[in-house]
């Protein structure tokens, strides 16, 4: 992650599929229910409810929801709402029926989230509304019901869609007003967080976690520019809530990323370190395998983000002038292996390049070639290393590395420009008949000809005069004749050269190879 990544827009969603949630108040006319199911409750078994009438109504809107919930993992989300939307309606219907079950606030809250993805936002939304204002939903219940209201209002078009962004680099917003419903919904768990205590448990079972509904206020904060309130949430989630491995999952990597944002990274580099350990302490603990993989990815995510903080460090110590300082930076990077290993190891070079030390650079490079040949940045690392060695003379050397790059990388956009220069590279070198022969290479390469019919044929010509030198007429004679042939010249000495090839073909043209004069 550099400071120019972007992070794509993270949804809000309760992620609640098949689940359920409950406000339960007194009914209409009767006794109070004995329990009262909150909404971080799942739906329940159709044992919870009597054979008979209260089964067969359950058992509608069960479904009526495995249908929707089908379509829903077919990736078919448009066929999916009809089942959706009547699950819902049945749940409904059922408390109508049925008002002193004690599931009245759980039906609601989840009837709302099967309309919120049956793309009914505004009668989610009224549902959701009426399950946080409920006398008998708890604070945790009011909590989830304003995160329910907001994403319904979002699914209707009401509310703009929050997105998690990484700043341009050195920007930093004024921090923005927190859109009412978001702020409602933040305002409820922070009372739902205090009202647990330090030392509260809550059974296992719940559908969402403290840490899960801390991390929305957080991202909450992060997304309308309230930085130094977002990380102090985050670290909240880190030091009350690591246990539970979606939480942290989600808090880890956006609590490196406060520091990475700031460009503070020795603060990045005590976050990451802080998150490895809390990761590796979890996963030694964690008795699912789910949920040991959740702190495993973690500890790796972190890990690429250390090293973009990393990389993004050593660039701004190249940009100030500190060419060496941070040719060590880059180096470090690549000896840790973190993150995009060839991408540090070019950084490096480029650094030992601006200190003056072309050797150490040229090796670094070599070092990309050789064992980080399929990485994007290795032709380019090839012909840095061609251009050096030309510059300092060893032009036999600069040829092979050009040859190697023209033959190992075929498909580079430089193909063409490798060709050539390995040509030129042996043309100075005075190996008349190499350099001809790569000259002839590069001129009858279809991409290289049609990219530049000039260079081609000029090319093309170069090859001929060097075959005649080195007394190899019929390779001379192809060259002519190929030069001959190329269409869409431009530039006067093109023309000429055209010309000149036609006419020396045709000089040579009674000499073919392998030919001899007849006895008298």
């Amino acid at each position: 992650m550099t400071s120019t990544s972007r992070v794509a827009v993270v949804s809000f969603s309760l992620l609640i599929l098949n689940l359920g949630a409950g406000c339960a108040s007194a009914g209409r006319g009767g006794k109070a229910p004995a329990v009262v199911h909150q909404a971080d409750e799942r739906i329940p078994p159709i044992s919870a409810f009597p054979p008979g009438e209260q089964r067969i109504a359950y058992n509608e809107a069960l479904t009526h929801e495995q249908a929707g919930w089908r379509a829903e993992q077919g990736g078919r989300a448009q066929e999916a709402r009809q089942p959706l939307e009547a699950a819902a309606r049945s749940f409904l219907a059922f408390l109508q029926r049925f008002p002193r079950t004690g599931w009245d606030l759980t039906f609601r809250f989840h009837a709302a989230d099967l309309l919120r993805r049956a793309g009914r936002g505004d009668e989610a939304a009224a549902l959701a509304e009426q399950v946080a204002n409920d006398p008998g939903a708890n604070p945790k219940s009011k909590a989830m019901a304003s995160l329910q209201l907001a994403n319904a209002l979002t699914t209707a078009g009401k509310l703009e869609p929050l997105k998690i962004e990484a700043p341009a680099e050195g920007e930093r917003a004024a921090p923005a007003e927190v859109p009412a419903p978001w702020a409602r919904y933040v305002e409820a768990t922070d009372a739902y967080l205090q009202s647990l205590g330090p030392a509260a448990q809550e059974p296992p079972d719940r559908i969402l976690g403290p840490g899960q509904l801390a991390l929305v206020a957080a991202r909450v904060a992060w997304a309308t520019g309230h930085r130094d309130d977002a990380r102090g949430r985050l670290e909240t989630i880190l030091d009350r809530w690591s246990g539970e491995p979606q939480a942290f999952q989600g808090a880890a990597p956006l609590y490196v990323q406060t520091f990475v944002a700031e460009q503070d990274w020795n603060g990045a580099g005590q976050a990451v370190e802080r998150v490895q350990q809390l990761a590796a302490a979890q996963g030694q603990q964690a008795t699912d395998q789910d949920a040991r993989g959740a702190y495993e990815k973690v500890s790796a995510d972190v890990a690429r983000v250390a090293a973009s903080a990393g990389y993004e460090r050593a660039k701004g110590l190249l940009e100030q002038g500190k060419a060496e300082e941070a040719a060590r930076e880059f180096e470090a990077l690549a000896e840790r292996g973190q993150g995009d290993v060839p991408a540090a190891l070019v950084g490096a070079a480029v650094a030992w390049e601006k200190a003056g030390d072309a050797r150490r650079a040229t090796e670094l490079r070599q070092q990309v070639v050789d064992r980080h040949g399929d990485s994007r940045l290795a032709p380019g690392a090839a012909l840095q290393i061609a251009a050096s060695l030309s510059k300092q003379g060893d032009h036999g050397g600069a040829a092979r590395v050009y040859a190697m790059h023209a033959e190992r990388w075929p498909d580079d956009p430089n193909h063409c420009t490798a060709l050539r220069n390995g040509a030129v590279e042996l043309d100075v070198a005075k190996r008349a008949a190499d350099a001809a022969g790569r000259y002839l290479a590069f001129g009858k390469d279809e991409r290289c000809a049609q990219a530049s019919p000039d260079v081609a044929a000029l090319a093309l010509y170069r090859a001929g005069q060097l075959f005649i030198e080195a007394k190899r007429r019929p390779e001379a004679r192809e060259a002519f004749q190929a030069a001959a042939a190329i269409e869409g010249v431009t530039s006067r000495e093109a023309k000429q050269r055209v010309a000149d090839a036609k006419r020396q073909a045709s000089k040579l043209g009674g000499t073919a190879a392998g030919r001899r004069s007849p006895r008298r």
